[in-house]
C-alpha cells in the first residue's frame, strides 16, 4: 500500500480478498488503507471470496465498501459488477469489473458458466460498447480459470471463452496467489474453443516475444496476486503452462501489484515489486 501511495496512480483496482480473519477488520483497514495512499484517493474495490458474505471472518464487502465508496463514479453495482470509462472527459479505457462466482447479496452470481445468461448478456453488452468506441477493454475478476497455481477453475470455462471471443484487451485476476501472464489467445476455425486442463496451441494469437501484443489480435490475462499474504506453488506440470508467457516462481517471491498506463493507441503493463526482485513488463500495440 506505501508502493500504491508512492506510484503516482490516477486510481488502483483491489480485485478481492481485501483483509484476513488476522489482521484488520473492515472499518480500521479501510483506515490503514487510507493512511498509505491518502484521503480521498480513488481506491476502488471488488469482492473476492474472503468477504463476499456477511458471516465470513474475513469482514464483509458491503462495510469495506462504505468505508472506501466509489470515487470515480461507476455504473452498475459498485464492488460487485460495474464499469467506468476513463478518463471521464476523453476516454481511452473501459473498465469492467465482475463478481463471477461470488455472492451478491444472499445469491450465488455466474457470468455465462453452465448456460447463464443474464450477466453473461450483460458482460457482451459492455464489452462491445468500449469496442464501438474505439476503447482499451479491461475486465477485472477475482477468481480463475486457466492457472498453473493451486486453484480450480472457478469462474467457468465459458466466461473464459467470451473474453476470448470478444478479444477482450486484458484480464485482470487476483484469488490464484502468485502472478502469471498469459499469452495472447482467440477463438478460430482451429481453435473453436479454450478447454479447461488442456493446451491447443491454435488458440494462440500472440506468444508475447519480446513482451510485446498487437492490439486486437487477441485476449491476454494476468494474474497479480502478491498483495500481502505468501505465494502458492507453482505447477509447471500442468497442461495449461502453455496459454502462459512467465509467471512467478517461489524462489523469486515479491510482493507487488500492476501497473497499467494506456495511451490512444498503446497500453503498457509493468509489475511494480515493493518486496523482492521479480519483475515483468508488457506492451500492447498496433503492430509496427
Amino acid at each position: 500500500l506505501a508502493g500504491v501511495g508512492r506510484a503516482d496512480l490516477d486510481f488502483f483496482l483491489a480485485v478481492g480478498d481485501l483483509s484476513y480473519e488476522d489482521t484488520r477488520r473492515e472499518e480500521e483497514w479501510c483506515a490503514f488503507v487510507t493512511e498509505q495512499v491518502g484521503p480521498g484517493y480513488p481506491f476502488q474495490l471488488l469482492a473476492g471470496n474472503h468477504e463476499d458474505e456477511p458471516e465470513g471472518d474475513d469482514g464483509y464487502i458491503a462495510r469495506y465498501a462504505a468505508c472506501l465508496p466509489d470515487r470515480i463514479g461507476v455504473t452498475g453495482i459498485y464492488a460487485h459488477q460495474y464499469w467506468f470509462d476513463y478518463p471521464r472527459a476523453a476516454p481511452l479505457a473501459r473498465f469492467i469489473l465482475i463478481d463471477a462466482d461470488l455472492n451478491r447479496n444472499g445469491q450465488d452470481i455466474e457470468y455465462c458458466k453452465n448456460g447463464e445468461q443474464e450477466n453473461c448478456a450483460w458482460l457482451a453488452a459492455r464489452i462491445d460498447e468500449a469496442r464501438a468506441h474505439g476503447l482499451w477493454t479491461i475486465v477485472g475478476v477475482h477468481k480463475n480459470c486457466f492457472t498453473i497455481g493451486d486453484k480450480p477453475c472457478e469462474i467457468g470455462v465459458e466466461l473464459v471463452n467470451l473474453l476470448a471471443e470478444k478479444r477482450v484487451d486484458l484480464v485482470i485476476q487476483g484469488h490464484d496467489h502468485g502472478y502469471q501472464r498469459s499469452k495472447q489467445v482467440r477463438l478460430g476455425e482451429s481453435c473453436p474453443a479454450l478447454v479447461e486442463e488442456e493446451y491447443n496451441p491454435n488458440c494462440i494469437a500472440g506468444d508475447g516475444a519480446g513482451d510485446r501484443y498487437t492490439r486486437g489480435d487477441g485476449m491476454l490475462w494476468v494474474i497479480s496476486a502478491v498483495g500481502g499474504v505468501p505465494m502458492y506453488d507453482i505447477h509447471t506440470d500442468d497442461p495449461e503452462v502453455g496459454y502462459l508467457t512467465t509467471w512467478m516462481e517461489k524462489r523469486a517471491e515479491s510482493t507487488g501489484f500492476l501497473k497499467v498506463t494506456v495511451t490512444r493507441d498503446r497500453l503498457d503493463a509493468e509489475f511494480i515489486a515493493t518486496t523482492g526482485e521479480f519483475s515483468d513488463k508488457f506492451t500492447i500495440a498496433p503492430p509496427p
